[in-house]
Parts: structure tokens; C-alpha cells; sequence
């Protein structure tokens, strides 16, 4: 009975893990070159799970170049940018801060 339960597991799991993998990101420009690449190697929740400024995703993206990730000179870029957009550090520099609410008092 064990035997039968861990398999039809492990057949759930390669069944429905391409499926959770492909909505783990959102659209944009550079979506299915990170999905295809990156994937081969690791899990894409090592992405999703991540923020990390544009320098520091540049950085990543080398690394992986590196140690062999197969992307092309070209798609640098756009994966970099695709990275920084949708799993970029948050950095409360850039936010727009709202000057100090007026109330009236009736004063």
C-alpha cells in the first residue's frame, strides 16, 4: 500500500510541477527565457523568493553564466531587466512619500 501511495506521488508531482513553475512568474519581456534557462538548474523559487537590486541581479546572472547557464550574449539585458522589474529590492528611496496631511479642525 505504501509503495502504490509514493508512487502515484511522485507521478502528482512531475504531473503538476511544469504547471505551478509556469505561473510562478509574472508576464513580461524576458518571462520565458528565465523560465527555460534558469530552470534547468534550479528551482524557479529561488527567483521568486529573491529581491535584489538591478546590480545585484546583473551580478547573479553572470554567476550563472559562468557556471554554465546557457544564455546568449543578447538575452542578458532582457533577463536582467525582467529580474529587477518583477523581483527587485524594495527601495523606499524611490517611493513617493506624501507630504503631511492637512486636516481641518474647524479651528
Amino acid at each position: 500500500m505504501g509503495f502504490r501511495i509514493g508512487v502515484y506521488l511522485v507521478f502528482f508531482v512531475c504531473v503538476t510541477s511544469p504547471v505551478i513553475a509556469q505561473d510562478a512568474l509574472p508576464d513580461g519581456e524576458g518571462r520565458d527565457i528565465v523560465e527555460d534557462v534558469c530552470s534547468q538548474c534550479h528551482s524557479l523559487l529561488n527567483i521568486t523568493d529573491s529581491k535584489r537590486t538591478a546590480a545585484q541581479w546583473q551580478y547573479v546572472v553572470s554567476q550563472m553564466i559562468a557556471q554554465g547557464a546557457p544564455l546568449e550574449d543578447y538575452e542578458i539585458d532582457t533577463v536582467v531587466s525582467y529580474l529587477s522589474k518583477n523581483f527587485g529590492k524594495d527601495n523606499s528611496q524611490n517611493k513617493v512619500v506624501p507630504d503631511r496631511m492637512q486636516f481641518d479642525t474647524g479651528n
